[in-house]
């Protein structure tokens, strides 16, 4: 092996890859997985849901005036694809979606 090389793009002789590559390839994965899951949120009508909840909660709860901002710049970032790979945004989001629902079917808003 060539040490003058980088370690970013060294060559693996036994899966005969570079390592940037396989970053690469992993990274890849990674968005593909996340866009699904994104996109799932979309097409199921809990992302909808979620915003006539927090739109509701917003005339009442103060604590969520205060928030508002932080999630509204985050998932303006993800639903833009800017913070798709973002594990804080992402988390952020499955947050939101696991918690934000109350009780609510967001069936009717199901994209279909």
């Amino acid at each position: 092996m060539n040490a003058s090389r980088s370690p970013a793009t060294r060559r693996d002789d036994a899966a005969g890859a570079t390592l940037l590559e396989i970053r690469g390839l992993r990274i890849e994965g990674q968005s593909e997985e996340a866009w699904h899951e994104i996109v799932g949120y979309f097409y199921s009508g809990r992302l909808f849901k979620s915003f006539q909840v927090g739109e509701e909660l917003l005339k009442t709860n103060m604590l969520m005036r205060m928030v508002f901002p932080h999630m509204q710049k985050h998932f303006g970032a993800i639903f833009t694809g800017l913070a798709s790979n973002s594990n804080y945004s992402l988390g952020l989001l499955r947050w939101v979606m696991k918690n934000s629902l109350r009780d609510e079917d967001p069936a009717d808003l199901a994209i279909l």
